[in-house]
């Protein structure tokens, strides 16, 4: 038995790291709500209107497990995305456009509303900017939640994380395209703002600003 252990400890051993993979470009979360709407629908019983449904799904989409992905949550689920009918993809992708004109309509008629909201009388009250909309009892300046459709360069804002924000540019910068968040100066147009040092981080032509919300 000795000598058998002095054996095994001469054997070369291999010792390997499990290598994360990036995720598949056809494979998405939970998060995404209109594709795992689309799985629950194609995993229920094939009754009546739902029948109807499925098979006007050109997309085979299934649950699968992850396979060591770089980007792997364990809590959440993940889904393989193939397409089932490519005839009707291109009227699926009609579909989707269909749903975004509707979608931007409704967040203007929105954003609209909460202007509606803020009188002429206290719009200007708290600087040179416009107060833009109200939230949990407080007025701000600036990106109205996140449903703007267009920034600065003309591009869709996303995130939680520009509400709020005011961009104050350089004196040099003598075009401003966005006026309703676009300053030279952010302490007047919001009397009540701080400096957003981690969104400014590497910018040249503006600084971000955060409207810290008025009570009137």
């Amino acid at each position: 038995m000795y000598l058998l252990s002095l054996f095994l400890l001469q054997l070369p051993f291999v010792y390997s790291d499990i290598v994360l993979t990036p995720k598949p470009d056809n494979v998405i979360d939970e998060n995404n709500i209109i594709i795992t709407t689309l799985w629950a629908m194609s995993v229920l019983t094939s009754v009546g209107l739902i029948t109807k449904f499925k098979q006007k799904i050109p997309l085979d989409i299934k649950e699968i497990k992850h396979i060591y992905w770089d980007e792997y949550e364990c809590d959440k689920k993940y889904f393989e995305i193939n397409i089932k009918d490519y005839t009707q993809i291109t009227k699926l992708r009609k579909n989707m456009k269909e749903l975004e004109k509707i979608l931007t309509t409704l967040e203007e008629e929105y954003v609209a509303k909460e202007l509606e909201d803020i009188s002429e009388e206290i719009r200007y009250k708290c600087g040179k900017g416009e107060l833009r909309f109200r939230e949990n009892d407080k007025y701000y300046h600036g990106v109205n939640n996140t449903n703007e459709r267009n920034n600065r360069k003309g591009k869709i804002i996303e995130g939680e994380g520009w509400s709020k924000c005011i961009f104050e540019y350089n004196s040099d910068n003598k075009k401003i395209k966005m006026r309703i968040w676009d300053t030279f100066n952010a302490n007047e147009y919001c009397n009540n703002c701080s400096f957003d040092k981690e969104k400014s981080r590497g910018r040249r032509v503006f600084g971000v600003y955060k409207c810290n919300g008025h009570e009137i």
